[in-house]
């Protein structure tokens, strides 16, 4: 068994940080994925190496990409995790030219946000 490194110990961090966004609790995820609690405890300890297949498993039940939780996208462990769909929402956005439909758009965006956002958040 090969041992565990600094890159193990950041999945595992990335893992606890994308389940608790998700308000998921530990023995959720560990059920989904067919471990136990302890092992995936493990896992986000970075104790334990997890597999390609497991993290796969992982990341399609916490709804990122496994690229995500692997660190190959300028991610901060702790900070947000984008879905697929709002990476491509941004990418689509940041290719319509600077003017009033770009700003129209973000207007859009920011005023439907605002009236599901939940009480006392910032509205920009």
């Amino acid at each position: 068994m090969r041992s565990v490194t600094e890159a193990d110990q950041a999945i595992g961090q990335r893992i606890r940080a994308a389940r608790r966004r998700q308000g998921l609790s530990l023995a959720t995820l560990a059920e989904a994925v067919a471990v136990t609690s302890p092992q995936m405890e493990k896992y986000e300890g970075g104790a334990n190496p997890i597999t390609a297949a497991r993290l796969a498993r992982v990341a399609e039940h916490l709804a990122v990409s496994a690229d995500d939780l692997l660190g190959l996208r300028a991610t901060d462990p702790s900070g947000p995790i984008l879905s697929d769909a709002a990476r491509a929402l941004a990418e689509a956005f940041d290719r319509l030219p600077e003017g009033q439909l770009k700003e129209g758009v973000y207007r859009l965006v920011l005023a439907a946000a605002a009236d599901i956002a939940p009480e006392g958040r910032e509205r920009h």
